[in-house]
């Protein structure tokens, strides 16, 4: 916005002037010694209607110059106004003569500014040889700034105030302040503005927007009643600032000092539960007795209306303004006054090292809703301490600083620039150090470090050596400048010292760090054909205080160095046509090196192909690369034939005439073969020839395995022992060629058993028997099946997981917090990062920019964009009413805090339960928090799944996702150019020189299997510091700890670049084991069904029954237990256990024969079955023996009867 005040700068004429007077109204050219043009003193100005509409769209300014060089030139004007200037400038080309020219300043601008005419202007003229001349003052013709353009809406300059109490305490809780406006085209508009007290403090900017239809319209600005309490200022208020804007946001109209209000008392508006009373005051407190202040403790009264949890905060800073310290203080309060006390960090103060007094600012009160009660802008001033009445901090750096060269080889160079830094600790331990080393130019040579055992409360010094080579290199001579110097203890690192400008080194030579590299000449360039040596000669090397002992040849510039040699010639044959630098390296006797190119041309009258190449390098099954081939044949009419070997059989061939010599062919891989591998390697082969010669290029495409996405699984819900489960489900894998192994665990103690699926299933329903349901002695039993699916590939599929039920976390975004870091943002999903401006609602700023509130109806608003939301618990997702965010709580923010509610991420369909704890209102800041379900981590905690590898090249884009491996939704690691590692998803950079990145990991050698036996620590401290220690652990098997998730992998480096060359890496480590789904089945014990068989057909009495028993019973694992009873005319006669039984009835009778049978379940079976036994005619019963008919029985023994 060029015209924006405060957004230029005036033109400044260089070398001298001479000042006079002209009778032209005023005009002066000041002359800048003859030049090439210069100002005659005529000027003429007139409004400009462009669009006929009855406004000027332009002031023009015409100005007369003399030029007395023929060329291009550049004439610039400004328009002064009282606080601000408008600028209007014209490039021209002109002949030696007197020449008018159009300066042209724009009537918008002018009607925005509400000033009347004259305008003083004035005006420069810009050459071939730098600025010429300037005139003075030229004050144009008398207008009205409202002759010009009009605005599509502009402030009408009428304002009301007036007080409003909602709440019906007789308190104000806003002054609102009516604002009109004129509005010539309707739409959305915007109106800011900032209320000042008559101090010119400023006290509160409130915002409001509305669309506004065509004519005279009312915007109201609602200004926070308790904030203009707080600041205990009487009105009248001023109204400044004043700003409209259109609905794309810009600035369509401003006045700096608007309407002042009618006089207020601070007293008539609202305030909070609490108010600071009283005086405070002050005194140190000495915790541990060693004479010295641990704080500096600020008293002040407090009345709070309501008993409750309150929170006071406090800011101090010194005499000059400069912040030392904050702090706060949690409290719960009775109502009525009483006192708080604000205890600030002696710490804090002595390593300010400013004497007192000190000034309270800033101090608030917040109730138990997290509401503001109170505040004041400036509250006290304390006593008047020296700070070193205060304790110290944990570790001083104490100022003193040693410099000196240190030469280890004994050449007469400097190796190190070596720092002694003093500091003192207030606890023994372990201690590091870092800083870094700048030119006279504040440009970076290279960082140090170091570490050492320290002593308490004693001065003592560790040591930094700065890297001579580096500082040879840097070229540039000392003194040099010591920053950021940083000492920390290593077990706590926030016990710590640091400062930024820490000392200034001797004046030291570069070159007393080392020698003079030498000077590389290659020559060339060269040309040649293929097959026939060239020959180079780099003799016009040398080294200006050495001699060259190494010459080193790169053939092909892909920065290795193929050839070597003592002496400056060389000989290379090139194999195919070649068009690019050849490299040179020197090396001198005290090994410098300095390196040259020389372009090479080397042809062939054979076609050869010159770019082959592939749109990506990696797919996955079943998707498509496309393969681009450039090549060059010497002959314009040969006719071409190309070969295409895909690398999985298939290949094309295509024909090429009329002189086409490029070509795109895609083909799509349907399976990564061979099988039971996660990726494989294609080698894809063109050939293009003529009818002659022809030459061939290859290039290698890795094609990954998809695991399949298995859905709509069921599983038989409840059966009875004996039946059969049925568990199914879909099946979906974009590799259509894939066969699948489904393996169940029926939890029934049987065997794992395995289905195999036929390329191109797509559904599947496998069946299981249940003999019992095991364990005994229950009517029903629960089974937890558990099954994976795996393609042929080693793919594992998992069911969606549609309710998240991993760990509960918390987001905050801090009131004022930047909304663009990913600090500020709670990024969910890939696709789903939640966050919120300084004010309005919360979006999602992977899709949107901003809170958008547009749409014809409020529930078409669609911020934050991707989401749902409903009052409840994901778990009852499906009978939950779901809206967009405004709606869902109907545009009440606050009433959501401490709601249970479910967040539904749509594209994902996800759903988890979240809890808003707290949201800033009247655009404060745009803080909030709230609690919300993590993803539930699946897998074990080891993972055992099949190793990938993941490579970042040299100088690859550390933002693209294809360069960061996202092991999980927490950890995604990358390398920026130099280096180390870091974890993208919560850090911009490797955290140096705190050394915690990647953040939330840990490092170990050895395997993931033995992670409880493991010593675990960050990774700097496992590779040895992240600038040389990371080529040490290539090859050697090391263990990823992933904190958050609780996840252990094996992990092995296989490339580190170091040296700031382009921060490439690989790795391999193992991935996630297949995933092992659950499912739950009931089986029911099924009661023995019981017959009781042998039923004599006439039974007698004393006659044996001999009865036997059958049943049947689907659980053939089931074991029964009997139970025999028998009545005689209702009492109990026999009973028996057995399967069969018997028994004589001794009389005649009815009989009730029961049996009951109990299975191992408690499952029971019965039958019951009746006899009847009647007397026989003519038989005598004595005890039992039965005389028939004829017999007698004489008294005597029975047998003598029979």
């Amino acid at each position: 916005d060029w015209a924006n005040p405060g957004k230029q700068t005036t033109p400044k004429a260089s070398g001298s002037s001479d000042a006079g007077s002209n009778s032209g109204g005023g005009d002066y050219v000041h002359e800048l010694g003859r030049g090439q043009a210069e100002f005659t003193g005529v000027f003429l100005d007139y409004g400009t209607d462009a669009d006929g509409d009855g406004f000027y769209d332009y002031l023009t300014v015409e100005a007369q110059l003399d030029v007395a060089v023929a060329g291009d030139l550049t004439v610039i004007g400004g328009l002064e106004g009282t606080d601000h200037k408008l600028w209007a400038t014209t490039e021209t080309n002109l002949d030696v003569g007197v020449h008018t020219v159009e300066l042209t300043f724009d009537g918008i601008d002018i009607r925005r500014y509400r000033e009347d005419g004259p305008y003083a202007t004035s005006f420069s003229v810009d050459g071939l040889f730098g600025l010429y001349a300037v005139s003075d003052t030229y004050y144009t013709s008398a207008y009205d700034y409202t002759e010009f353009e009009s605005l599509a809406a502009e402030f009408s300059g009428v304002y009301q105030s007036y007080g409003e109490d909602s709440d019906g305490d007789v308190s104000y809780n806003h002054l609102t302040v009516d604002v009109d406006l004129d509005v010539a085209t309707a739409g959305e508009y915007t109106v800011e503005g900032w209320l000042y007290d008559q101090a010119g403090e400023a006290l509160y900017l409130a915002t409001n927007f509305a669309f506004l239809p065509n004519g005279n319209q009312t915007i109201s600005l609602s200004f926070d009643g308790m904030t203009i309490a707080k600041y205990r200022s009487d009105g009248p208020y001023d109204l400044k600032y004043l700003t409209l804007f259109d609905e794309n946001a810009d600035e369509i109209d401003f006045i700096y000092e608007a309407y002042q209000t009618p006089a207020y008392s601070y007293t008539e508006f609202q305030t909070g539960n609490g108010s600071f009373t009283g005086i405070p005051s002050d005194y140190g407190i000495d915790l541990d007795g060693n004479a010295l202040f641990d704080l500096l403790r600020i008293e002040t009264t407090v009345d709070v209306a309501e008993e409750g949890q309150y929170v006071a905060v406090g800011r101090l800073f010194d005499a000059g303004g400069e912040w030392i310290s904050d702090a706060t203080t949690g409290v719960a309060l009775a109502a009525g006054e009483q006192t708080v006390a604000l205890n600030f960090s002696g710490s804090d103060i002595a390593l300010h090292e400013e004497n007192g007094p000190y000034e309270l600012r800033y101090t608030s009160l917040y109730d138990s809703d997290g509401s503001l009660a109170d505040s004041l802008p400036a509250a006290y001033l304390t006593s008047a301490y020296q700070y070193t009445q205060f304790q110290g901090p944990a570790v001083t750096l104490t100022g003193n600083y040693t410099d000196f060269g240190t030469d280890i080889s004994g050449d007469g160079d400097f190796d190190y620039l070596t720092v002694d830094v003093e500091l003192v600790v207030e606890n023994a331990g372990n201690y590091a150090l870092n800083a870094r080393l700048l030119d006279q130019a504040e440009n970076e040579i290279i960082w140090a470090s170091t570490s050492s055992s320290l002593e308490a409360g004693i001065p003592q010094t560790m040591q930094l050596n700065f890297s001579g080579s580096e500082i040879f290199a840097n070229g540039v001579d000392g003194p040099y400048y010591l920053r950021d110097v940083y000492a920390y203890n290593t077990i706590d690192s926030t016990l710590s010292d640091s400062t930024y400008e820490a000392h200034t080194t001797a004046a030291y030579a570069f070159s007393d760090f080392g020698n003079f590299p030498p000077v590389a000449d290659a020559g060339g360039p060269f040309d040649g054909t293929v097959g026939i040596p060239i020959t180079f000669d780099a003799s016009g090397s040398n080294d200006p205080d050495g001699q060259i002992v190494l010459y080193e040849w790169d053939w092909d510039a892909n920065g290795t160095y193929d050839f070597s040699d003592t002496v400056p010639s060389a000989e290379h044959t090139w194999s195919r046509p070649f068009s690019d630098d050849v490299r040179l390296r020197v090396t001198d006797n005290q090994g410098m090196t300095s390196s040259d190119t020389a372009y090479v041309e080397v042809t062939s009258d054979s076609p050869f192909i010159m770019d082959f190449g592939l749109d990506t390098a990696v797919i996955d099954e079943n998707d498509e690369t496309t393969l681009s081939v450039d090549f060059h044949d010497r002959n314009p009419l040969d006719e071409h034939t190309a070969i295409i070997e895909w690398g999985d059989g298939n290949g094309d061939t295509l024909h090429f005439v009329d002189g086409e010599r490029t070509f795109s062919l895609s083909h799509t891989y349907l399976d990564d073969d061979p099988t039971g591998t996660p990726s494989d390697e294609f080698v894809i082969t063109a050939t293009v020839s003529d009818d002659s010669a022809g030459d061939t290029a290859t290039t290698t495409l890795t094609v990954k395995n998809v695991a399949p996405t298995l859905s709509d699984v069921l599983l038989t819900p409840e059966i009875n022992e004996g039946e059969s489960a049925i568990l199914s489900g879909t099946i979906s894998d974009p590799g259509t060629q894939d066969t699948f192994t489904l393996e169940v665990d029926w939890a029934d103690g049987s065997p794992l058993e395995t289905f195999t699926f036929g390329a191109g299933t797509t559904t599947f329903a496998v069946d299981h028997p249940y003999l019992d349901d095991d364990p005994s002695g229950s009517p029903s039993d629960d089974y937890t099946i558990s099954f994976t699916l795996t393609d042929d590939d080693l793919g594992g599929a998992a069911k969606d997981p549609f309710v998240w039920a991993g760990a509960t976390m918390t987001f905050t975004k801090a009131d004022y917090a930047d909304w663009t870091l990913p600090d500020g943002q709670d990024r969910i999903t890939d696709n789903v990062w939640l966050t919120r401006q300084d004010t309005q609602g919360i979006f999602n700023i992977q899709t949107e920019s901003y809170y958008n509130y547009e749409g014809a109806n409020w529930d078409e608003i669609t911020s934050p964009a991707n989401t749902e939301w409903a009052y409840g618990l994901a778990s009852d997702w499906e009978s939950l009413a779901f809206a967009n965010w405004g709606v869902w709580h109907d545009w009440i923010p606050p009433d959501t805090v401490e709601e249970n509610a479910v967040l539904h991420l749509i594209e994902e369909d996800v759903y988890l339960d979240i809890k808003f704890l707290s949201w800033t209102e009247n655009g404060e800041g745009g803080g909030f928090s709230y609690q919300r379900a993590t993803e539930a981590v699946p897998g074990e905690k080891v993972w055992t799944g099949p190793t990938i590898t993941f490579t970042k090249n040299d100088y690859a884009d550390w933002v693209d996702p294809a360069n960061q491996d996202r092991i999980t939704q927490t950890t995604w690691i990358t390398r920026r150019e130099t280096k180390g590692l870091f974890n993208f998803k919560t850090e911009l950079a490797y955290n140096y020189p705190l050394s915690s990145s990647p953040a939330d990991t840990q490092w170990a050698f050895g395997s993931a299997s033995d992670w409880q036996s493991l010593a675990f620590g960050p990774w700097e401290a496992l590779v040895g510091g992240w600038n040389e220690g990371p080529p040490s652990i290539l090859g050697k098997d090391l263990v990823l700890h992933l904190i958050s998730d609780d996840i252990y992998l094996d992990f092995k480096f296989t490339s580190w670049t170091s040296g700031g060359n382009g921060g490439g890496f690989s790795y391999e480590r193992s991935s996630e084991s297949a995933r092992i789904l659950t499912s739950t089945l009931t089986v029911n014990n099924v009661a023995p069904t019981v017959v009781i068989d042998g039923m004599p057909e006439s039974p007698t009495v004393a006659t044996p029954i001999d009865l036997s028993s059958s049943l049947t019973d689907p659980g053939i694992n089931d074991t029964f237990t009997y139970a025999w009873g028998v009545t005689k005319d209702g009492i109990s006669y026999a009973s028996g256990t057995s399967m069969d039984f018997s028994f004589i009835p001794d009389q005649p009778a009815v009989y009730v024969v029961n049996l009951e049978v109990t299975d191992d379940d408690s499952g029971v079976g019965t039958d019951s079955k009746t006899i009847e036994i009647v007397a026989t005619e003519g038989a005598v019963i004595v005890g039992r023996y039965v005389f028939y008919n004829d017999s007698t029985f004489d008294g005597n023994s029975p047998e003598a009867n029979a």
